[in-house]
């Protein structure tokens, strides 16, 4: 079937039977993560029948052609550590702007209170010449039902082996040898 050029697919999110604000605290955290620097899809609220649905645009298919993804979990299976996904980029030969945008997640997620980080909410594109590049953040919501688990403010991806109670020169210790200026960033996300 031949599309326009500028066709577009979309997920939807539905909104939740309880009522539960899930749908909008997404919206809000996206938006949070695009004035943090962090690469999002378009993304919006749409009413139906007075329910707002969350809609994101797909970073997999673009004018009605699937661009081919691997996530972290399906590159290296076991991983379970931000310096992970930074041995992929440097494998895959993603540029300097991939690196930084994998720092700049790494500490927004620890900001703002995403534990649910693992390894299938990164993802890496590959193009038709087979340049790869690290995708646009998705799933970027807090971790539900913090306040009933205890254990919910412990991260699925550490840093260094740190899971929770990280410092400013825990993210810089880790930014070393990988990222350009990591305390401009580091201050890029604080300042929301």
């Amino acid at each position: 079937m031949d599309l326009p050029e500028n066709f577009k697919q979309y997920i939807i999110k539905f909104k939740e039977p309880d009522d539960s604000p899930t749908t909008e605290i997404e919206m809000i955290y996206s938006e949070m993560a695009a004035a943090a620097g962090i690469n999002m899809m378009p993304c919006f609220l749409k009413e139906i029948d007075g329910r707002n649905h969350f809609v994101t645009e797909r970073f997999d298919h673009k004018n009605g052609e699937k661009i081919f993804s691997q996530t972290l979990a399906a590159i290296m299976p076991g991983a379970d550590d931000y310096m992970k996904p930074c041995w992929i980029a440097d494998t895959l030969r993603l540029p300097q702007e991939d690196k930084d945008q994998i720092f700049i997640r790494m500490v927004f997620n620890y900001v703002a209170g995403i534990s649910d980080d693992h390894n299938k909410n990164i993802s890496f594109i590959m193009d038709k010449t087979g340049a790869w590049r690290l995708s646009p953040a998705y799933d970027v919501m807090f971790t539900a039902n913090a306040w009933e688990n205890s254990s919910a403010h412990i991260h699925s991806m550490g840093v260094m082996g740190k899971r929770s109670a990280l410092t400013t020169r825990d993210f810089v210790n880790f930014a070393e040898d990988f990222v350009e200026e990591p305390e401009k960033k580091i201050l890029q996300v604080f300042m929301l």
